[in-house]
């Protein structure tokens, strides 16, 4: 019986919008207000054959009463987020959600970097000036600038870093945050510090051109042998030749790069079977100074050595180097050196020559990809991106203090909800009691107004 009173004081306090939440949405005075309407109706009724109609219009003063504290309350909260909307119906949907993106891109990234107010504002400056001028929006660029502090590049070599990447995306056509994650990848485990990366974006765009592999395959292969020949300090050009020529023969990515680890570490290392087959054939793959001889000369010495083996010895020694699962990848190295092109050179140096004389390839590249209508298209829409978060930057103060303080009134209600609930409930339950007759003729039969 008290859950149904309980239940039936809600409803006539809260006659205009029957929800839970605004029904109780109300300070002490005004339930009180309305329960003493209530009351003094149901007194009157009491002595006089009074209708349901009119008990509820000598309840309606309370009611009105209530409603307007209530919409007052409300009113603050309100207000808040009619700023909001109108600060959104002005700049427009796109503009906002561009540039609040953006905005979350930065922050991220600011918080990977550790970066100060300072370079804060550098590294925005460099996402948006990229934004503009390229086909890559500034939020794509702020998105790169993390996968390098994620690298531990420091802010100052990430700015420095962001056009080079972005332009091996637009040559590559990869993803800008992908191209980024790839490089710092890829150059970390080479060993190529960031002064050289413009060489080694030449290199990959190079080994893009030359060899039957992508920019993306080339550097996924130098994440898996990358730290092996930087410890032999080879150089770049000549891993990525070997690259190439497994390319060439359809072993690419991070395949061709465990292969090639695999058949150096074979031949470097001088333990097992492979270490005493070099042995035999009296082949060492290093100097007597101990300095590694290179790629090229380490594979032609051994070639050489089985150019005068019977086929069945040259297939036991190659077996037993390149191991049960490189076989096939050492033979494919090897036959670079003696395949010959069209203009008499072998395919080992024409890629060789094509990889040391690599300057400006990336841009000629990127250019040239870029060289059309949608090229334009997509430096047009990055243009437009870069305007919708200049936009965004100059409404999102009140902006943001509008959602606060819509945010703040929202956990206001909350803890009053809990509070009038466990406070003024009970009392206007009590004091309701009185006028039970007429609570009763207002839900049973149906009141005047409800038909």
């Amino acid at each position: 019986m008290a859950s149904s009173k309980y239940q039936l004081a809600l409803q006539i306090v809260g006659m205009v919008d029957q929800s839970l939440g605004q029904a109780t949405n109300l300070t002490k005075k005004q339930m009180r207000e309305i329960a003493r309407a209530a009351a003094k109706a149901s007194g009157e009724v009491k002595g006089t054959a009074v209708s349901a109609s009119e008990a509820f219009a000598k309840a309606s003063p309370g009611i009105d009463s209530m409603w307007g504290g209530l919409t007052k309350a409300a009113g603050v909260a309100t207000d808040a987020m009619k700023v909001a909307a109108g600060a959104a119906a002005a700049l427009g949907t796109a503009s906002i959600t561009i540039g609040s993106g953006f905005e979350s891109a930065m922050s991220s990234w600011a918080a990977t970097a550790g970066a100060s107010q300072e370079e804060y504002a550098a590294a925005k400056k460099a996402a948006m000036d990229m934004g503009r001028e390229t086909s890559k929006t500034a939020s794509e660029s702020a998105n790169a600038l993390e996968y390098m502090a994620l690298a531990g590049w420091s802010v100052n070599d990430s700015i420095k870093a962001l056009p080079s990447v972005l332009r091996l995306s637009e040559a590559s056509g990869l993803d800008l945050a992908r191209t980024s994650d790839l490089v710092t990848d890829s150059m970390a485990a080479a060993g190529v510090e960031i002064d050289g990366l413009s060489n080694y974006l030449d290199i990959a765009a190079t080994a893009n051109n030359k060899s039957n592999q992508t920019a993306e395959q080339f550097m996924d292969a130098m994440i898996g042998v990358g730290g092996t020949m930087r410890n032999l300090k080879a150089p770049v050009t000549d891993t990525a030749t070997v690259l190439g020529i497994l390319a060439n023969r359809g072993v690419k990515g991070s395949e061709a790069g465990n292969a090639l680890n695999a058949v150096i570490a074979n031949m470097t290392t001088g333990t097992g079977k492979a270490g005493k087959k070099m042995a035999e054939l009296g082949l060492s793959a290093f100097n007597s100074d101990g300095t590694f001889k290179g790629l090229k000369q380490t594979f032609t010495e051994l070639n050489n050595k089985l150019s005068t083996m019977t086929d069945e010895e040259r297939q036991v020694a190659i077996a037993t180097i390149g191991g049960k699962e490189h076989t096939a990848d050492l033979n494919n190295i090897l036959q670079g050196l003696t395949t010959t092109l069209q203009d008499g050179t072998t395919e080992w140096d024409t890629l060789a020559a094509s990889l040391e004389n690599c300057n400006g390839a990336m841009e000629t590249m990127a250019e040239t990809k870029m060289d059309n209508l949608q090229g334009d298209l997509a430096t047009a829409r990055s243009a437009m991106e870069d305007d919708a978060i200049k936009l965004y930057d100059l409404f999102k103060t009140p902006l943001r203090e509008a959602v606060q303080e819509g945010t703040q009134w929202i956990y206001k209600f909350g803890d009053l909800s809990t509070e009038y609930l466990e406070e003024a409930i009970p009392t206007v339950r009590r004091e309701l009691l009185d006028g039970k007759d007429a609570l009763t003729e207002f839900a049973d039969p149906p009141p005047d107004w409800a038909n």
